[in-house]
């Protein structure tokens, strides 16, 4: 019987254990061992397997790829641009709310604050020497809180101390060459480091432009501008120059309310923070000094670099929209750029209904009597 298989051709039948073997290249467990004479048969003639080869991305899946890649870029890059913008923007507001400290920190030790123009010392020649609205601060620039038996050395005094009334001959009413990074907003910055010295984005409430001395002489001796028109004047006691009357914060609570009045904004084309002369301290309201010449200085409408002149001596920054302010109260805004006109003109004024036109008792906006 074993003769007449081999004889016939019959393959010879394998042990189920070695078929078994077998099972873990994909032949089911329940062939082989059912049927193991037909497994043998089959596979007899040994076959190679072809080896598998990765397929690549085919043009239009990667065409389908980038396409959602551009439409997240566009969806993304403007929303990550505008964080980075309020991001500046909240920085610039809080550096504003430090300055805000430093002023009614000078307000509460002298009951008033300082004008635009001061007096910062006389120096070892015997001159009087101008300084702007920063240097009286640098005091207070700084000191964030004065505990009850401890004393902060705020981070600039050593400037005023140096530079100041007190300093030694060869500084007293020197400029200072230093840089104050609280006066310094990120959206106004040069990309030159050094450029930062004696750099400031903000400007104080000046008002209308004064009047040139010539001028003021024959004008019955008038003030160069109404402390009504805005809250820093003049106060720099030099010669032939009288400091004149601007109003304190109190006086301003009993008026038009410190929450309604500009103390400061942002400006582009501001001046060094040691300068004295008012368009590059100081913000005006209008661009003109008499009725008949009266061209209001809108928010932004000037925001290339340029020299400095009254037309320039207005609100402006680089944040979108708008420019960022702070209140008499110590408040911070933000003031769009489209705001009414007037209505941006009377927040300037501590007192509307006196504010006048340098030079003249021409009221601008005269109180209309009820009948």
């Amino acid at each position: 019987m074993r003769k007449s298989l081999i004889s016939s051709g019959v393959t010879k039948i394998e042990p189920v254990s070695r078929t078994l073997s077998k099972c873990a290249s994909g032949t089911p467990e329940s062939e082989v061992l059912n049927n193991p004479a037909s497994y043998t048969a089959r596979n007899a003639t040994t076959t190679r397997v072809k080896p598998l080869h990765c397929k690549g991305f085919a043009l239009k899946e990667l065409i389908a790829v980038l396409a959602i890649l551009m439409l997240l870029a566009i969806v993304l890059i403007p929303w990550v641009l505008q964080s980075r913008a309020i991001s500046r923007r909240d920085v610039c507001e809080r550096r504003q709310q430090q300055l805000a400290l430093a002023f009614m920190q000078y307000h509460d030790d002298f009951r008033q604050l300082p004008g635009y123009s001061n007096l910062q010392a006389v120096d070892q020649s015997g001159s009087p020497r101008a300084t702007g609205w920063v240097f009286p601060l640098t005091p207070y620039i700084g000191l964030d809180t004065i505990d009850e038996g401890s004393i902060q050395t705020p981070r600039y005094a050593e400037i005023y101390q140096q530079f100041g009334p007190l300093g030694k001959d060869q500084d007293r009413g020197q400029t200072p060459q230093a840089v104050l990074h609280p006066l310094l907003c990120p959206d106004n910055l040069p990309q030159d480091i050094e450029q930062w010295v004696g750099l400031s984005s903000y400007m104080v409430n000046s008002g209308m432009p004064d009047l040139e001395q010539s001028t003021q002489q024959e004008m019955k001796q008038l003030p160069p501008d109404w402390p009504a028109n805005g809250i820093f004047q003049n106060q720099f006691s030099g010669r032939n120059n009288p400091a004149f009357k601007q109003y304190n914060l109190e006086e301003i609570s009993e008026l038009d309310g410190r929450e309604n009045t500009l103390l400061l904004g942002e400006n582009i084309n501001t001046g060094k923070w040691t300068d004295s002369s008012e368009d590059e301290v100081g913000f005006v309201w209008a661009g003109a000094k008499t009725s008949s010449d009266l061209r209001p200085l809108a928010i932004n409408a000037e925001r290339e670099r340029t020299q400095h002149t009254m037309q320039t001596a207005r609100l402006s920054s680089y944040h979108p929209g708008g420019v960022n302010v702070l209140m008499a109260s110590g408040a911070t805004l933000f003031i769009n750029e489209l705001i009414d006109q007037e209505l941006f003109n009377r927040r300037m004024t501590p007192d509307d209904k006196k504010a006048r036109y340098p030079g003249t008792e021409e009221y601008i906006w005269p109180v209309v009597e009820e009948k």
